[in-house]
């Protein structure tokens, strides 16, 4: 587990910059700079991609997280990149000729709430090209235990991209169509700089070579895609559809105050991303030699690290969230948004707290299971964003995801518990649990409200240091984690008024 703890570590700090800009950017630059239908035009333009890509790569990034081991031989990949390249230029090709035959359906679904976005769908078929890209790119390093890169070019250069064309925008130097323009670009230039990156270090070997593509692992590989497939889109459907069904029944006014509110409340699943994502080979290597062993103490661990951590922000965000939404320009319409940011950072607390339970199915000869509930959960998904949207406006939104979110992991859970015989909980998340009610009741019945910017941040910050101490303190204490324990004290080693 020491590799993980060190490689999150490290993706940590570049995915928290990314935050940090990404808050610049949805919390004050966004708001000041563009109105909300503008933005709401903005994340749909990317969201629909990201929706589609994962539809248009048929499985390729998956199959590069499970099989590429058995293709890998020091830095050649035996033909295994060039499959992974060429068959999904196919898909996009098909998807294609599909998107441009039905846009008149497209048409209609937004016309009627969100009219602006028609003007820019010429936009999602080169969007989603790229996207289809980087997301294999990415596995493909992954996979070879490196994601620096891509965790950089997601997390810190496209957003950095993204404030210059906001500020390009204010000054008047590129209209609407400028801003769209260039933010295909961006994605483009990301794509170019994986290829250049994988090119620099010697693994852009796209010759092809059909040596170990037997008749039994294409076999193989084939049914493990056609299995896999509807059960990513329905992850993808259950992640992505809110935001798609507010754009065609509230608007994009209502897509811009969600957006800002989800950002905010997606905050907290940050260690489970790069947890996870170091998890994934070692998980993978476990899984073909049947270490279930292995695969316990990584559930296990992930779990408690991740709930620990995710619990530490969601309380930070929590216990500020009033504080930091009258900071926002246009603070009372986004301020709507309050209970928004508590259903998506409570789901995504109960998935951490559930961690890679959907990754060890992915890896394990249970993969199959994956389709009908996930295929079931996305209708569920659908169904309860039609039911409560109308209802609850962006607040129904959040909620039908909540309840889908918790819903799928806990089957995930019981097929994992019943099929491999492991199960993420243990006895130490209950002072995490426990300490996450105390601090927000003893928080609630707190009711000061600073009337200045800087008083505003003076109580956001002490509000935080107090919560932070105290939340180490309990994690030492009680000893919740030896790996977060040993982490702790090595980074208190290094500062020197806490040096013995």
């Amino acid at each position: 587990m020491g590799i993980i703890i060190k490689q999150s570590i490290n993706n940590s700090i570049i995915t928290y910059i990314g935050i940090g800009i990404g808050a610049i950017n949805v919390l004050w630059l966004f708001p000041k700079y563009l109105n909300l239908e503008e933005i709401g035009l903005l994340r749909l333009i990317i969201d629909i991609p990201m929706l589609l890509a994962f539809f248009t790569q048929i499985g390729a990034s998956s199959l590069s997280d499970r099989f590429y081991s058995h293709f890998k031989d020091g830095n050649k990949n035996n033909g295994f990149l060039f499959l992974i390249l060429f068959y999904p230029l196919i898909g996009f090709i098909l998807f294609a000729i599909g998107f441009i035959a039905l846009k008149s359906v497209w048409a209609n679904i937004y016309m009627e709430k969100s009219a602006i976005l028609i003007d820019y769908f010429n936009f999602i078929l080169p969007l989603t090209f790229f996207m289809m890209y980087i997301f294999i790119f990415e596995a493909y390093l992954r996979a070879n235990f490196n994601i620096s890169v891509s965790s950089f070019l997601r997390e810190v250069f496209l957003r950095l991209f993204f404030t210059v064309v906001v500020i390009l925008y204010h000054m008047n130097l590129i209209n609407l169509d400028g801003m769209v323009y260039l933010y295909v670009i961006s994605y483009a230039t990301s794509l170019l700089f994986l290829v250049l990156y994988t090119k620099k270090i010697n693994l852009l070997d796209v010759r092809p070579d059909f040596t170990l593509f037997n008749k039994s692992k294409v076999k193989e590989m084939g049914i493990y895609v056609l299995y896999l497939i509807p059960g990513v889109a329905g992850t993808m459907i259950i992640s992505k559809i809110d935001s798609l069904m507010l754009g065609s029944m509230e608007g994009l006014t209502n897509v811009a105050v969600y957006s800002l509110a989800f950002f905010i409340g997606t905050v907290v699943e940050v260690p489970r991303k790069s947890l996870s994502m170091i998890s994934i080979p070692l998980l993978s290597t476990a899984s073909q030699e049947n270490d279930v062993a292995k695969i316990d103490e990584l559930y296990k661990k992930n779990s408690l690290i991740q709930l620990a951590a995710g619990m530490l922000i969601f309380l930070l965000i929590w216990i500020n969230v009033d504080d930091l939404l009258s900071l926002i320009p246009k603070a009372e319409t986004f301020s709507e948004g309050k209970y928004v940011i508590l259903f998506i950072g409570l789901s995504k607390l109960f998935e951490m707290a559930t961690s890679i339970n959907g990754e060890i199915i992915q890896f394990s000869k249970y993969y199959r299971y994956n389709i009908g509930f996930v295929i079931a959960l996305s209708i569920l998904t659908v169904g309860a964003n039609f039911i409560f949207i109308p209802i609850f406006s962006i607040n129904g939104a959040a909620l039908a995801l909540l309840l889908n979110i918790i819903l799928m992991n806990i089957l995930k859970t019981i097929v994992v518990w019943n099929k491999i015989g492991v199960q993420p909980f243990s006895g130490k998340m209950i002072h995490i649990i426990l300490f996450g009610i105390l601090v927000c009741l003893l928080f609630s019945l707190l009711n000061y409200k600073a009337d200045t910017i800087l008083l505003t941040l003076l109580v956001i910050a002490l509000k935080s240091l107090f919560i932070g101490i105290l939340f180490v303190f309990v994690l030492l204490k009680f000893n919740v984690s030896d790996d977060i324990s040993a982490t702790m004290q090595k980074m208190f080693s290094k500062i020197p008024l806490l040096k013995k």
